[in-house]
């Protein structure tokens, strides 16, 4: 598991500190990144999880792509599991059906 865990009510000082440059990176899950914070102290974002859920990943990328965000924003999926895998390409798959029904 994860040596440091953050809790809720602590989470919003930790991204404040990232945002204001005290922190130089930050480490979270898809589900702690996808949540009500905005991450545009940084352009670059690694993805090393994916949900099963196509708006939880697309909520995480977001945050760093939002308004104030001077710069071109990269980012990296290193997930390399086989798990990984079969859910990107589940949702890959959903979306696709999602785009042909409209």
């Amino acid at each position: 598991g994860c040596p440091v865990k953050t809790t809720i009510k602590d989470r919003e000082g930790v991204v404040t500190r990232f945002q204001t440059g005290l922190v130089p990176f930050l480490f979270c899950t898809i589900g702690a990144a996808s949540t009500g914070h905005t991450m545009t102290a940084t352009n670059i974002m690694v993805l090393n999880d994916m949900s099963h859920v196509a708006g939880d990943n697309d909520q995480a990328v977001r945050r760093v792509s939002r308004l104030g965000q001077t710069e071109a924003c990269l980012v990296y999926c290193i997930g390399g599991s086989k798990i990984d895998a079969d859910i990107n390409r589940n949702l890959e798959q959903k979306i696709r059906d999602l785009q042909q029904g409209m």
